[in-house]
């Protein structure tokens, strides 16, 4: 889980996120994350859970997207916080139904190797929630099944292409070679100069609302960025 930085000091807690607690449900759900990335746990009611490591994510900005990469990629815009410059592991945490059915539940970028001691929800840069949304966490909207984080520079590439644009169908022929029925993850390179990539993956049931959380450890350093795909049932 460690992440290979390539300058050493750290992204901190900032007033401007201390009104950005998770809600009751939200950090119970965290806490399935911990206990399932950090803790070892194989199981959560009738769902058994695991790791999958998709790899590494270079971002050479430190400025982090996480959005639908196939629906109005021009709309997506980075997390007002800004990590060290770096290339850092992405997990999944995969929940598996009785039935067989596999869901990606979590996605993760670790940047330490840290326990997470606190929780803020992630928003992108500029974002103002409506007055009578204050509190509520900012989601990024999917309708095409797929979530991804990308460092700024590269969704800003990826933006520039088309659907049919060689790149984007090398990312949905990775995916491919990935998939089942209810899943499927790729981490796709982007431009082979720089060695910019994007990883992306299944959100959960598919279409929908999806909030992203920093993890900070107890000197207030961020640990982790976290995407819920709302699959583990805490209520």
């Amino acid at each position: 889980m460690s992440g290979c930085s390539e300058r050493s000091e750290p992204m901190h807690e900032s007033r401007s996120e201390s009104d950005r607690q998770p809600t009751e449900w939200a950090a119970a759900r965290l806490e399935v994350y911990s206990r399932t990335v950090v803790g070892n746990l194989k199981k959560w009611r009738d769902c058994s859970l695991r790791t999958h490591s998709l790899g590494k994510l270079k971002l050479p900005t430190g400025k982090v997207v996480a959005c639908d990469p196939f629906v109005d990629p021009d709309k997506a815009v980075e997390f007002d916080a800004v990590v060290p410059i770096g290339t850092y592991p992405i997990t999944l945490v995969i929940a598996r139904k009785p039935s067989g059915d596999e869901r990606i539940a979590f996605a993760a970028i670790t940047f330490r190797d840290a326990t997470v001691s606190k929780w803020k929800w992630a928003a992108p840069a500029g974002w103002v929630p409506r007055s009578d949304q204050k509190g509520v966490p900012y989601e990024y909207g999917v309708d095409a099944g797929t979530g991804a984080f990308f460092d700024v520079s590269g969704c800003r590439l990826f933006k520039s292409y088309s659907f049919n644009h060689p790149l984007c169908q090398r990312l949905l022929k990775a995916k491919d070679a990935n998939y089942k029925p209810t899943r499927d993850w790729a981490l796709v390179m982007l431009d082979e100069a720089s060695g910019l990539n994007a990883a992306e993956f299944s959100s959960g049931d598919g279409d929908g609302a999806y909030s992203s959380y920093w993890g900070f450890d107890e000197q207030g350093n961020v640990a982790c960025l976290v995407t819920d795909f709302l699959m583990i049932e805490v209520e």
